[in-house]
């Protein structure tokens, strides 16, 4: 309350208190007053005891609750004055409390500059937020520096022209931000893919994608310009992705080269735009690469020349992967090579000469693929429009005639081959 407090003894002035110990003033303050007025209660009842026992002289009822009503308020009196000794005799923070300061407490808040309020992961209505708290603050905890991402969306329930989403990265020194949106939303910054809808990583952002899509969610279905890469470096984990025209990854169909860096190995973030021979993304191809250590994804993967190669035996032609090889038959982080220059095998063959050579390389004859362990192969050509054509396989593949890359009559012109966790 807004009055002058008299000044008590022993007790704290709490006239014009600023600061955080003013409540430990203020409770130290009216325990004072408490004990001061039972004091004075105590001393009141003691001379109404007093005026009674001269007044009820010659009855002898009177006088004796004169007596113990004294009695009572000498003993009330001692009571008193020893709770308040023995409190403080055991320890003075029992009549003068100590206000220990709280721990800022992490997340994400409304402010308005000096305070702040907790605010939601998303606002669909920032006509909700309370009046004056206009900027966001992102308090990390102590053991923790995990970025944030932050999307402000023009119009409310996250919407509007997509190229009006503004997308910022935030961390614990990043500082407030002013909310001039119709809506937001807010979400961890985790290793996976992100679809941005402009070039050069610019534009609306989706959340973390970490695996294969059949079909990619709107608004990124046919607008993904580019995608923004998060790596988990101290888990060995690095994304790489191939985007599909197509819906349904596993089918043959228009689609994108191998989206990765593999120069720098130590890359957590970057950026990589969409070739721009391939314009609309259906579905995505997500995969763990594995190059740091290749030999723990499996012992390689085979080409045939026939259907069922590795069945068929002596019949087959074959070229063969593995994670030990050289150059030319190693996987080393990842391997590439055009489809005629894979000249296959057939040392311990009893196919005719005449059969050898229609069918040297993979090229020519591409019978069957076996993935012995957690492999992606690839298989491309180029169409006549520059664009590219592939089919995308995680398992064996018995008889590549019956899939829709040899169906739709393509001809392998080169191979990637990743291993993955």
């Amino acid at each position: 309350m807004e009055l002058i407090y008299p000044n008590i003894p022993f007790a704290p002035d709490i006239n014009n208190c600023v600061g955080p110990d003013c409540l430990a003033k203020f409770i130290s303050y009216w325990f004072g007053f408490a004990i001061m007025l039972g004091g004075t209660i105590a001393l009141i009842s003691l001379v109404v005891a007093g005026i009674r026992f001269i007044s009820s002289a010659g009855n002898t009822s009177a006088v004796t609750d004169a007596k113990d009503r004294i009695k009572s308020s000498i003993f009330g009196l001692v009571l008193l004055l020893a709770s308040f000794l023995i409190l403080r005799t055991i320890n003075p923070v029992f009549v003068t409390p100590i206000v220990t300061p709280l721990g800022e407490v992490p997340g994400i808040f409304y402010t308005n500059g000096p305070d702040t309020k907790p605010a939601p992961i998303s606002e669909s209505d920032t006509a909700n937020i309370p009046q004056g708290f206009n900027q966001l603050i992102y308090k990390c905890p102590k053991d923790s520096s995990q970025n944030l991402y932050i999307w402000f969306f023009p119009g409310k329930n996250f919407s509007g022209d997509l190229s009006a989403v503004s997308v910022y990265e935030v961390n614990c020194q990043t500082g407030a931000f002013p909310i001039n949106a119709g809506s937001f939303k807010i979400a961890f910054k985790t290793p996976g893919i992100y679809y941005k809808t402009g070039k050069g990583c610019t534009g609306h952002m989706s959340n973390a994608v970490t695996s294969s899509e059949y079909e990619i969610s709107e608004p990124f279905k046919g607008r993904i310009k580019s995608i923004w890469v998060v790596n988990d470096i101290p888990n060995n984990i690095r994304y790489g992705a191939i985007f599909h025209r197509n819906i349904d990854y596993e089918r043959g169909g228009s689609c994108s080269a191998p989206l990765i860096d593999v120069n720098n190995l130590s890359n957590t973030d970057y950026c990589i735009e969409i070739p721009s021979n391939f314009t609309y993304a259906s579905s995505v191809s997500i995969f763990s690469w594995n190059p740091v250590n290749p030999q723990s994804s499996g012992s390689g993967v085979e080409f045939y020349s026939k259907p069922f190669g590795w069945n068929v035996g002596e019949q087959a032609g074959n070229f063969i992967l593995n994670p030990f090889g050289d150059e030319k038959y190693g996987i080393n982080k990842y391997w590439s090579s055009r489809a005629d220059l894979m000249d296959f095998d057939y040392s311990s063959s009893s196919v005719t000469e005449q059969e050898q050579n229609a069918c040297k390389t993979f090229m020519q004859c591409t019978g069957s693929v076996r993935l012995k362990g957690s492999y992606v192969a690839a298989l491309y050509t180029k169409l006549q429009d520059n664009s590219l054509y592939c089919q995308v396989f995680t398992k064996d593949v018995s008889n590549l005639k019956l899939k829709e890359f040899i169906g739709a009559k393509n001809q392998v012109q080169g191979v990637y081959v990743f291993p993955v966790k």
